[in-house]
């Protein structure tokens, strides 16, 4: 088969449910809301079972990288091309996600889920919802 090869992956967010499991402290409901919402939204995340496909692909195509979410490849792009600014944009964007601050320790997606019950919240985190069910992400509290 010949020499040793390696793929990197750049797997971005995937949608496994995993959100209900995931710890949150500082400022909880807004990280869980921004988490949940990111492993929700395809653009965002990518099912994992499929992501998995193309990984194995991947590896078998001997390819040197794979970047799997659509927002990961732009921002692969991007950076490519203007790191200065691309820099600049994610540390914009992490100073927004993760505000500094907050007064509550660590607290889990599943105790946090409940307050989240809106009918827009839900519309946007059903595909993150059904992977929690499919994965059997279940609250362990």
């Amino acid at each position: 088969r010949g020499p040793v090869t390696v793929t990197t992956v750049v797997p971005g967010l995937m949608r496994t449910g995993s959100h209900v499991q995931a710890r949150f402290a500082g400022q909880p409901e807004k990280e869980f809301t921004w988490f949940s919402l990111g492993a929700s939204l395809p653009l965002v995340s990518m099912d994992a079972e499929r992501a998995a496909h193309q990984i194995i692909e991947a590896v078998r195509a001997r390819r040197a990288e794979i970047i799997l979410t659509p927002i990961g490849q732009v921002t692969a792009r991007t950076a490519a091309l203007m790191p200065g600014l691309t820099a600049a944009v994610l540390h914009l964007v992490n100073q927004l996600v993760l505000p500094a601050g907050g007064q509550r320790g660590d607290v889990p997606g599943y105790e946090l889920s409940p307050a989240m019950n809106n009918r827009v919240f839900g519309v946007l985190t059903a595909l993150g919802q059904a992977a929690t069910r499919r994965f059997n992400e279940r609250p362990s509290g």
